[in-house]
């Protein structure tokens, strides 16, 4: 589970990125399909070659833990530390 600051994360994150296109259009692609295909070959070749799925059994306690940690550096931070490992 996602915490619930991720989706105004997101969207602050999008606008950013929206304004950035517009002040500087020239940082835009085309936008053809051929373009379009193009970047998600990049795209699905990367998430093929370079991840591994890993999955396993931790103990309740130990992932309230980790959580916990996320929370703190989330805080001490501004932004999420990588994945929450909700129960």
């Amino acid at each position: 589970m996602l915490g619930s600051h991720f989706g105004q994360w997101l969207e602050a994150a999008r606008k950013a990125l929206q304004e950035i296109a517009r002040e500087h259009p020239r940082l835009l692609g085309e936008r053809s399909p051929e373009n379009v295909v193009g970047w998600e070959s990049i795209l699905a070749e990367i998430e093929i070659g370079k991840t591994t799925l890993v999955a396993f059994r931790l103990e309740n306690e130990l992932l309230k833990r980790i959580d916990i940690l996320e929370r703190v550096l989330l805080l001490h931070r501004g932004s999420a530390c990588g994945r929450r490992l909700s129960l």
